[in-house]
């Protein structure tokens, strides 16, 4: 075969079994295998490559003659082995060198004269394809028109599968099909780090109209709808029959510029819809994802087949690839969210960067601030512990509200009861311990008063009379000690019983306590500045939200 043809079959080789393997499809790739398929033709003078080194070519045919050496599949095992190192360094170019070599003995086979691809163990020359009756009935000459149509052939072939190459297969069977199953898989991948175009034929469900065109794609509901934005520059579903407003005949996605795609993550809680538009960026397409719950009553015209960004009931609005404009044609800036976090994606072009919002949660650029909120009745009083400036630490309470403030009141004063008792107690103690003193004293006199009357009364000096006097006096104040100690222990049980009821109840106003904390107070998220503090009354509730800089 001439050079021209060995060229062409190496490249179509390259373009529909290297490339299709996982070898990169590139210039550099592609120069080395068509190099590559003339070595080994350095065997003969005439050849390109041994016109370029004559003195090598010529010593090589004299010495061992053509398609024998450097045809054989040993010299491809040695190269393969010598060529090693570059396995190594760069495995797409040894795979190329030696796929590239390889391909030039394997196209000789269908030559007249074959290839000795054995050589030297074996002098039997290799052909293909073989018929025993006529051994050269389907084999070419070098320099034939068979030859040179060949090497048109594997030319031409080389267009289709270049296309393969560089878009890839599926891509390939993608732009063949050109229906919406196709496309949104190609919407999928492009989407990553591009804008997404699509050529665009198909009707309007309804009206049959028939649309054509170049639409940018906004997204993908599933595996076989598309969101386009219109001529009108709303979003409108491209798909199949039944399942969207426009039935999609023919569907082919193209990459547009470069973008980058970046989230952020608003908490909507006791805020009004209005306030999604300080986190939006003008610059940037901006689309909205999420369900948040609200109070208001709202309601949201239905359009038939029309694709719906905002939609909900019973109190739950739901966000699908919505805009700061659909809410305000929607006119819901006013209706009040209790609950719910929107996600906010925004494609930025090129280097350009969106500017952070001034209450921005999360995302790619950062936490910068953050907000908390709550809700009460509006009757219910509250309790500010912090104001704009303050510089306040995680966990640190903001505000009380309803119980909290009731339950601290409560064990307050339980707590100035307590005090007010055990006042109360050690005073009449106090008292006792006087009265308890004066009986103590009372009795040793009497007690020595009734021993010296026993005394004197067996000694004859006095009559028994004045001893049984004398131990009356001692028994009275024996009484009077007992009862004295008496009422101490009545007075410590009393007052005992009332503060251990005291105690029990703040106990119990503890545990309430840690439970109202988590409902009725409210706490601080991060170490941060309190830059704005917001109270609003909406229907018959008091909705409040401190807004922090974090530090």
């Amino acid at each position: 075969m001439t050079g021209p043809t060995h060229i062409s079959f190496a490249g179509f080789a390259y373009l529909l079994v290297l490339t299709t393997t996982g070898v990169a499809l590139s210039l550099l790739n592609g120069l080395v295998v068509g190099i590559a398929a003339l070595l080994p033709d350095i065997d003969n003078g005439a050849s390109m490559v041994g016109r370029l080194a004559p003195a090598v070519s010529l010593t090589i045919e004299r010495k061992f003659g053509h398609r024998t050496l450097t045809h054989s599949a040993v010299c491809i095992a040695g190269l393969a082995l010598v060529l090693l190192p570059l396995l190594a360094l760069e495995s797409d170019l040894y795979v190329c060198f030696l796929a590239g070599y390889a391909s030039h003995p394997f196209l000789d086979t269908m030559t007249i004269t074959g290839v000795k691809l054995f050589y030297p163990f074996s002098s039997v020359r290799c052909v293909f394809p073989l018929e025993v009756n006529h051994p050269s009935r389907y084999r070419t000459r070098t320099g034939s028109k068979v030859d040179k149509v060949l090497g048109l052939a594997f030319l031409v072939g080389c267009i289709p599968t270049f296309l393969v190459a560089n878009e890839g297969y599926e891509r390939f069977v993608r732009i063949a099909q050109r229906n919406i199953e196709s496309a949104v898989r190609d919407y999928n991948e492009f989407s990553r780090s591009c804008i997404v175009f699509a050529r665009v034929s198909g009707h309007n469900l309804l009206t049959k109209e028939h649309l054509e065109g170049r639409f940018e794609i906004a997204g993908a509901l599933n595996n076989h709808t598309l969101l386009f934005r219109g001529d009108d520059g709303r979003l409108h579903s491209l798909g199949n029959e039944y399942q969207a407003e426009y039935v999609a005949e023919h569907a082919l996605c193209e990459r547009g510029d470069p973008v980058r795609v970046v989230i952020r993550r608003i908490n909507m809680e006791n805020l009004p819809l209005a306030e999604i538009e300080s986190h939006a960026d003008s610059t940037c397409e901006g689309l909205l994802f999420g369900e948040l719950s609200t109070p208001d009553h709202y309601a949201i015209p239905q359009e038939g087949a029309r694709f719906a960004p905002v939609t909900g009931s019973s109190g739950t609005l739901r966000f699908n690839y919505a805009s700061v404009d659909d809410i305000k044609e929607l006119q819901l800036q006013n209706v009040y969210i209790t609950g719910g976090t929107l996600t906010l994606r925004m494609l930025v072009r090129g280097d350009d960067k969106p500017e952070p919002s001034p209450m921005l949660m999360s995302g790619q650029l950062g936490t910068v601030y953050t907000h908390v909120g709550f809700e009460t009745n509006e009757k219910e009083p509250v309790e500010l512990l912090c104001g704009k400036g303050d510089t306040v630490i995680a966990n640190q309470v903001l505000a009380r509200w309803g119980m909290a403030l009731d339950v601290q009141a409560r064990m307050r004063l339980n707590n100035e009861k307590i005090a007010a008792l055990m006042m109360e107690l050690e005073v009449k103690l106090s008292d006792l311990q006087v009265k308890t003193e004066r009986a103590q004293g009372a009795f040793m006199e009497d007690s020595i008063a009734l021993n010296a009357s026993l005394d004197l009364t067996r000694k004859g000096f006095v009559p028994d009379e004045v001893a049984r006097k004398a131990g009356s006096r001692y028994r009275l104040s024996m009484g009077e000690i007992t009862k004295a100690r008496q009422a101490a222990g009545l007075l410590n049980a009393k007052f005992g019983v009332g503060i251990r009821k005291l105690t029990a109840e703040n106990e119990l106003l503890a545990m309430r306590h840690k439970s109202a904390r988590e409902r009725c107070e409210l706490r601080s998220p991060a170490l941060g500045i309190v830059v704005e503090i917001r109270q609003e009354v909406h229907n018959g509730k008091l909705h409040g939200a401190v807004l922090l800089k974090k530090l």
